[in-house]
């Protein structure tokens, strides 16, 4: 149900059909396909507008598609598929299967990148909700930042966007590689696809759940679209959906992984890092324990959601502590601490599942506890920076919650 259709727009888009060879099926491929000219509709195209929903307000629509006729350079085979002189079809990947992967596999781009701008909002709506916080006053003259509550949440979802952000830019790093040729051969291919597949539920989903804090800790300011979170909000469940919904995606992606292990290929777990804190070594630790009970799980879904969110989760623990040994000197520190904290609070929401597997006895929960309330304390006073990092100013994005400005808000109400 793609978004196409607003009626004032003309429209080229990119269709992906079963090619039909004199009655012989020769795979699916994609075709570059008017769908409306500046003249209106294009002939033997049909586009129903589908009804309102709650969450991003996009122009949703279905499409039929009756004898309309493309041009043969509008067919994109990427040099893998053609016809001969004698116009007889041929195509340089045999199997019916991988001439779809290779159709699809384009998706994967738009997956991350889709799933990046998701955190794009979701920094956008931090930085609204700390610059609210530094104005809002509570009860005895307090401002609300101030009150534990809010500023703790906001430090645990820095960390979560900071180490979802550092994922996210180590996947997307490599499809240029990939496309480049710098990365080539089935098994980059194939790592390429997982991490894809890892890197877009993480990072919306960390989005998700950031907005959400976002939203609430506004209170009734941030129900109000004049202020963005809700449309944030939207676009995210949008993406969650959108380009393989999140957990079918997660299911391919933890079997895939299932499938490594019984193929002891190296790069399915992580390997043991340099200056990473116990923390870590405890994501890394439940990664490989779920890798090996999945791949003896009979390809159970659940199984492979849980390994799944274990390589993700310790992945961008990963990711964050390799950007902070990249950082300057006067940021290393802090983003270690924050890492510290990503890892720390990650294992404390899976602690069941540890104190089930032996690996969190009581004191080592009271370690847990310890290291991250040290985190908070090194961080709080540091907050001001993390936040600044995202590069946004006051007064943008622009929202009226952080001006406190009843003038504005007539303003807005009789335009």
């Amino acid at each position: 149900m793609p978004n196409v259709a607003g009626k004032d727009l003309p429209l080229l888009t990119v269709v992906a059909a079963r090619l039909i060879v004199d009655g012989e099926d020769e795979g699916v491929f994609p075709f570059v396909v008017p769908l409306r000219t500046e003249d209106g509709t294009a002939p033997g195209v049909h586009i129903l507008e589908m009804p309102d929903k709650g969450f991003a307000p996009m122009d949703n629509a279905l499409i039929r598609f009756n004898q309309v006729p493309v041009p043969e350079h509008a067919w994109l085979t990427g040099g893998t598929a053609w016809f001969d002189a004698a116009g007889r079809f041929a195509c340089s990947i045999p199997d019916l299967k991988d001439r779809f992967r290779q159709t699809v596999q384009q998706l994967r781009t738009g997956r991350v990148m889709l799933a990046a701008g998701t955190l794009a909002a979701a920094r956008a709506g931090l930085w609204l909700t700390y610059d609210y916080a530094l104005q809002r006053r509570t009860a005895g003259d307090v401002p609300m930042i101030e009150r534990d509550n809010v500023a703790l949440g906001l430090l645990s979802c820095l960390s979560r966007v900071y180490a979802a952000s550092a994922f996210g830019n180590a996947v997307r790093a490599r499809l240029p590689a990939q496309e480049e040729g710098r990365l080539t051969g089935p098994e980059e291919d194939a790592k390429t696809e997982l991490l894809c597949s890892l890197a877009k539920p993480l990072l919306s989903w960390t989005a998700r759940d950031v907005l959400q804090e976002c939203r609430e800790r506004c209170g009734a300011q941030g129900m109000f679209r004049a202020n963005r979170i809700p449309d944030y909000l939207g676009i995210t469940q949008a993406v969650i959906t959108a380009e393989g919904e999140n957990q079918v995606l997660q299911i391919s992606a933890g079997r895939s992984l299932a499938a490594r292990v019984e193929g002891e290929s190296g790069w399915a777990v992580g390997a043991d890092q340099q200056g990473t804190s116990q923390w870590h070594g405890l994501l890394r630790l439940r990664e490989r324990i779920l890798a090996e009970e999945s791949a003896h799980a009979g390809w159970a879904n659940t199984h492979a959601l849980d390994l799944a969110d274990a390589a993700a989760t310790r992945m961008a623990a990963q990711s964050l502590h390799e950007e902070a040994e990249r950082a300057p000197d006067a940021a290393r520190r802090l983003l270690h601490t924050l890492g510290v904290l990503y890892a720390a609070e990650q294992v404390r929401a899976r602690a069941g599942w540890f104190a089930a597997h032996a690996e969190l006895s009581a004191e080592r929960a009271e370690q847990l506890t310890r290291d991250i309330d040290q985190a908070h304390t090194e961080l709080l006073p540091r907050m001001p920076e993390l936040m600044g990092a995202f590069g946004f100013e006051r007064g943008s994005p622009r929202s009226l919650m952080g001006r406190n400005d009843v003038d504005e808000w007539v303003r807005l109400i009789h335009t």
